[in-house]
């Protein structure tokens, strides 16, 4: 077999040779993989025709036993998918089917993360579908369900939105895999190491979930607000302000500053948590917080934000409060404000 790096020059037809070598049931078919994948790339005349059946071998490779050749086959087609945009739907209608079989879930779920970067919304058609499998026990599979949503929410994709009190409860719980460690010992593999490996991988997905999160919060936070809202997860939010990854409290009190206007009461008892959050190292994380005390009517709020308007080591912020607490002077009693303020200069 000629590797598609020595021969003299790249074309439709080296590209129709390399589909001949394709061997699924041998290691043999990663060369001709590469090969097409660097065509795919450089060629600017691909057919349909050579497009439609590259992307017929994808579903047969992906079954291979071989992971480098699952890859090169996902990267291929994902380059032809973005070539031409309506092979994704035969494509995916083909990965979804492979989601009905557990050894190729992973594979499957991978590579329409990988379609979901090039064509998000021939995925959203199948977003009921993936998204099941956001709580999957074995590792990757929630990584790559997060993937897919993050390139959703990116698209500005309506299916995050409509799953977002599903999202928030899955990013409140620990993403866990159930690996048998006393059957991994029998076959003498490192279980520290594996475990290891695998809350590293949980991190991950938790952390592209957090910004898929974030993201479909940012671009529609009312919405957001009016999901949580109608779900009844405004609790969830709250747990989260108590999360120990930045990225999480950020998104948790980004949420919350819209929440907390149509149920404050259910931020009440968030009030110690959010004060301490005034002191975050993070200043994303400190200004959701003085946006989510900012509507609360209560005192302890109002102390915290007067002391964050002189001690915040971010001018930015010191402005929010200060414009934050005379907003709240604005609506309490005269003799109120004056009894405060000569208890804060006799404190200082």
């Amino acid at each position: 077999m000629i590797a598609a790096a020595d021969r003299d020059e790249s074309s439709v037809e080296t590209l129709v040779e390399l589909l001949d070598e394709l061997e699924p049931s041998t290691d043999r078919s990663i060369p001709p993989l590469r090969g097409i994948r660097t065509l795919a790339i450089d060629e600017d005349d691909l057919e349909d025709d050579t497009i439609d059946r590259v992307i017929e071998e994808v579903h047969r490779l992906l079954e291979h036993d071989r992971t480098p050749v699952h890859r090169l086959a996902a990267v291929a087609a994902v380059v032809l998918v973005d070539r031409k945009p309506e092979a994704a739907s035969p494509l995916l209608d083909r990965l979804v089917s492979l989601l009905e079989e557990e050894a190729h879930e992973r594979r499957a779920l991978e590579t329409i993360e990988h379609v979901s970067t090039a064509t998000p919304t021939a995925v959203e058609e199948h977003f009921s579908i993936v998204v099941e499998y956001l709580d999957h026990s074995r590792d990757a599979v929630p990584r790559h369900v997060a993937g897919i949503l993050l390139s959703l929410a990116l698209d500005s994709s309506d299916a995050p939105l409509e799953a977002f009190p599903r999202l928030l409860s899955s990013l409140a719980e620990s993403f866990e895999s159930t690996d048998d460690a006393t059957s991994m010992t029998r076959s003498g593999t490192d279980v520290q190491s594996l475990e290891r490996d695998s809350r590293a991988e949980n991190l991950a997905a938790r952390m592209i979930l957090a910004r898929a999160v974030a993201e479909v919060a940012r671009d529609r936070p009312e919405a957001v607000a009016d999901a949580v809202v109608e779900s009844g997860t405004s609790d969830v939010v709250v747990s989260l302000l108590d999360d120990d990854q930045p990225r999480v409290r950020a998104l948790a009190t980004g949420i919350a500053a819209h929440v907390v206007e149509r149920e404050p009461d259910r931020f009440e008892r968030a009030v110690p948590r959010l004060l301490e959050l005034l002191e975050d190292e993070h200043e994303v994380v400190r200004g959701g917080a003085i946006w989510t005390l900012r509507a609360l009517d209560d005192p302890r709020a109002v102390d915290g934000l007067r002391r964050t308007s002189r001690e915040d080591p971010s001018e930015d912020l010191r402005e929010l409060a200060t414009e934050a607490v005379r907003e709240r002077e604005r609506d309490r009693p005269e003799d109120e404000i004056t009894s405060k303020k000569n208890d804060t200069l006799t404190s200082d």
